[in-house]
């Protein structure tokens, strides 16, 4: 399958593309053409990328993939998952600095160091970004949960989870049709130090209101465990959970070129 990764690009019709990047057995040569041919995919719509967390000894193809991104304006939906775990701040930077400007759905999954600053940088940059799920981003602070509210400002759907606290500021802002005029569905939860339900309760009823649609996901006996889903609109709602999965490509006419990394 490494053969196959490596010579991906040279397809350059295909519309979406899934690749799970293992460390496997030469593995790194595949990468590095993959990623240094990806800018020939001027077809490119759909790219999600996910497996183990980049190294030291992928910098070069580190800074091919950020090179590719840059040159390939047009996709307007990326997912990374776990690869960015332990990327540096000042290089997660960079990574918001590169994303394809014409983004509109963007997954961001396991992150370490991703905090308000890089979703500022993402917001100046993707201004058609219309959903974002983020799951995982640990030092996202709750002024980051409140920040992605106020500056993703054109966003329909938003989910957070495992992520910083969600403050009553924020749900402020989900009941608020002025300052997040867009919204359709929303998940919140599973966040660090969340308050206890009573305390948000006032907070949710009033989003509630504006997102009639509602159900919970998680364990009843403890409330990390909980998300809250609300929607008013059933398609987006739908389109915000395929944003969370890596099995089908909505939205591409199931266009998908589905590569596993994992095995030679």
């Amino acid at each position: 399958m490494l053969k196959v990764i490596a010579v991906l690009p040279e397809f350059d019709k295909i519309t979406a593309v899934e690749v799970n990047l293992e460390r496997a057995q030469r593995s790194y040569q595949a990468y590095k053409r993959f990623f240094r041919h990806l800018p020939n995919m001027r077809h490119l719509r759909v790219l999600r990328l996910f497996g183990c967390p980049f190294h030291f000894d992928f910098r070069y193809i580190w800074r091919l993939m950020l090179r590719g991104f840059d040159m390939l304006p047009q996709i307007t939906e990326l997912s990374i998952d776990n690869l960015l775990r332990n990327t540096e701040y000042e290089d997660l930077l960079e990574f918001c600095e590169a994303v394809p400007v014409g983004l509109q759905s963007l997954t961001l999954c396991r992150m370490r160091f991703f905090d308000e600053t890089h979703i500022q940088r993402i917001a100046e940059r993707c201004t058609k970004l219309d959903t974002f799920y983020g799951s995982g981003l640990w030092n996202l602070s709750s002024n980051g949960v409140e920040q992605a509210l106020l500056h993703l400002c054109n966003l329909r759907q938003i989910s957070l989870c495992d992520a910083g606290p969600v403050p009553s500021s924020a749900y402020h802002l989900l009941s608020d049709s002025k300052a997040t005029p867009h919204i359709q569905a929303v998940i919140l939860g599973g966040n660090t130090f969340e308050p206890k339900i009573a305390r948000i309760a006032a907070g949710l009823d009033a989003v509630f209101r504006r997102l009639p649609q509602f159900r919970t996901s998680g364990e009843a006996c403890r409330w990390r465990g909980y998300e809250y889903h609300m929607w008013r609109d059933r398609r987006a709602y739908d389109e915000l959970l395929a944003a969370s999965s890596h099995a089908d490509c909505p939205g591409c006419g199931r266009d998908m070129g589905l590569i596993e990394g994992s095995t030679l």
